[in-house]
């Protein structure tokens, strides 16, 4: 498997799950025990993935993309709970992140 270059990391809180952005716009979810890809979260972001955060009871996760849109994902079900397509423009800070992790859709 090829995984493309990595530009963001985050551990879930519960130390179950690591997560990756990479420059080809997918968010993979690696289970930490099993020590394998859980899933491809892809689709959505049409660039690179700069930055990923998780919520702090490690439901929700939260990625943004050069493509100027963040997407929150449900962890449990490992798919999209919402996208905003416009919601950011040109450098994201990471607090940024880590506010919309914990916001309803």
């Amino acid at each position: 498997m090829l995984i493309d270059c990595v530009k963001s990391v985050a551990i879930t809180p519960n130390n179950k799950y690591v997560i990756t952005g990479a420059v080809d716009g997918v968010v993979r979810v690696f289970d930490l025990t099993m020590k394998q890809l859980v899933a491809n979260l892809d689709g959505i972001h049409k660039a690179s993935v700069m930055g990923v955060a998780v919520s702090s009871n490690s439901r929700f996760l939260v990625s943004a993309s050069i493509d100027c849109s963040i997407v929150k994902w449900d962890l449990s079900l490992m798919k999209m709970a919402c996208v905003n397509d416009r919601a950011h423009r040109g450098t994201l800070p990471s607090a940024y992140l880590g506010c919309n992790v914990n916001q309803s859709c």
